[in-house]
This record gives C-alpha cells, sequence and structure tokens, in this order.
C-alpha cells in the first residue's frame, strides 16, 4: 500500500509531457554523469542497480517521490541524484523529473553543462510568484529528462520550502510523473531537508568512503526518517577488483578462426 504521503494521481497522457518548454540549451553533462554519457559502462550499472531499487519500491510501495540527502557536503549526493535521474530515464516509457532541491548550495544545473542564468526560474519562484509546473520545468529530448531549476536565489530555503505552493508543486509533479529525483540539502544541520523529506516517499543516504566522519554518518542516520529510508548509497567505494572482473567477463568474444 502506498505510504501516507503517496497520493492517488491519475497519470497524465504522453503528450502532456511534450507541453513543457525545452531546456535553453543542450545538456553537456559532466563525464562523472556516466548514466548520460556512458550507459552500459561498470560505473553507470552501479547506478542501474539503485535505478532497480527505486522501481522496486514504486511498483511496491506505491513511491513516486525521491529525495537524495547525504551525511555532509561533498559525499556525492548531487552525482547520485543525476545518475539515478539518468537511470530511470532509460526506462521506455518512464517519466523522470530531476528536483534542483538544495537552494542552499544548487549544482544540478552545473554539473549538466547548463547556465543557470538562462533558467531563472525554479521553485524559489513557485514559493514566491506563483510560478507553476509548466512555469519551472523544462524537458531534454534527447536523454527524455526533465529538469526542476532552484531558480534565482531568494529569502531564507526553509521559508521558500515551507511555503504551501511548493507543496502543491510536488502534488502536481506526481500526476505528471512516474518518478521524482529530489537533490537535497544534506541532512546535518539543515532544517529545510526534513521538509522535503516530508513531501517524498522514500529517501536515500549518500555518504562517501573514507570521507565522511562517522560521527556526521550517525547524526545522519538518526536524522532522516527511518520509515521513508531505502539505505545507504557508499560513494567512491574502492571497486577496482570487481571493475577488473568485469571488464574481463564483458570483453567481447573474439571470432572464431576459419578451418584451413
Amino acid at each position: 500500500m502506498p505510504t501516507e504521503t503517496t497520493r492517488e494521481t491519475s497519470r497524465e497522457a504522453p503528450e502532456a509531457l511534450e507541453s513543457f518548454l525545452p531546456l535553453a540549451g543542450p545538456l553537456q553533462p559532466s563525464p562523472k554523469l556516466v548514466s548520460l554519457v556512458a550507459p552500459g559502462s561498470f560505473e553507470a550499472d552501479q547506478y542501474e542497480s539503485l535505478r532497480h531499487l527505486v522501481r522496486w519500491s514504486a511498483e511496491t510501495h506505491g513511491h513516486k517521490v525521491f529525495v537524495v540527502t547525504s551525511a555532509a557536503p561533498g559525499d556525492g549526493k548531487t552525482l547520485t541524484s543525476v545518475n539515478l535521474a539518468g537511470a530511470l530515464a532509460h526506462g521506455a516509457e518512464a517519466r523522470v523529473l530531476l528536483v534542483e532541491g538544495d537552494l542552499r548550495q544548487p549544482a544540478v544545473l552545473a554539473m549538466l553543462g547548463l547556465d543557470e542564468s538562462a533558467h531563472p526560474t525554479g521553485l524559489v519562484q513557485v514559493a514566491l510568484s506563483g510560478s507553476t509546473l509548466h512555469d519551472v520545468v523544462r524537458r531534454d529530448p534527447k536523454h527524455r529528462l526533465h529538469l526542476a531549476p532552484a531558480g534565482e536565489p531568494s529569502g531564507s530555503p526553509y521559508d521558500v520550502l515551507s511555503a504551501p505552493p511548493v507543496s502543491r508543486f510536488f502534488e502536481d509533479a506526481r500526476r505528471h510523473f512516474d518518478f521524482v529525483v529530489v537533490d537535497a540539502p544534506p541532512a546535518v544541520g539543515f532544517p529545510d531537508y526534513r521538509l522535503l523529506e516530508k513531501l517524498a516517499d522514500a529517501s536515500l543516504l549518500v555518504v562517501s568512503e573514507g570521507v565522511t566522519p562517522r560521527r556526521m554518518l550517525q547524526l545522519a542516520v538518526e536524522n532522516v526518517d527511518a520509515k521513508k529510508s531505502m539505505g545507504i548509497v557508499l560513494n567512491r567505494a574502492d571497486v577496482r577488483d570487481v571493475s577488473r572482473y568485469y571488464e574481463s567477463y564483458y570483453r567481447p568474444r573474439r571470432p572464431a578462426e576459419p578451418a584451413s
């Protein structure tokens, strides 16, 4: 059964997504966005595994909105958010929205190689000037991704995200999209994370191997809602041995020599 935050929403017709305006320019993704620039690679397949977990959550519990947070800045939550959204968009019928929800340090547009000044309307304008889903969301036809920017900064991020229009924005997003991935601020020290978590159905906590302090990880685990937590995503893990095995296993086979 869906969780309390999940609403029974009708699915919009495919042509409804065409009504969203395109991005102001083509994506120029960072090389680290392997789901977009190197699908099928060992690194990209790790996000395909995460995609499987999210799809299972959606199919089993009716979840649609997934918030991605971290224990501390620099753990890789934005990298995980964008790669997860890219992996989800590989599904033939998937309708995916990526939301730049970290209003303190928005990084999604920069990671995608987009000009922030060309996309000034976002969540901030939803809260302060009544902008709607169609005013904010832009589509990238090539990767079948939709993006909701943070928008031009104004006021306190907590006040922006607690505004009733933001809640209505997410309700509207549920009607248009199968998956809504939200890049949120870190779970420790930033109360606006709790606001986004409240609007979401499930959460993922990103930590960085060898970087995230143990105390920060402990605090982050205590701060996230245990009922919504899907677990921890380990970033920067040393998987060189596994990668070598993967490359060996999937190395193209040489054609047989013709008989003489």
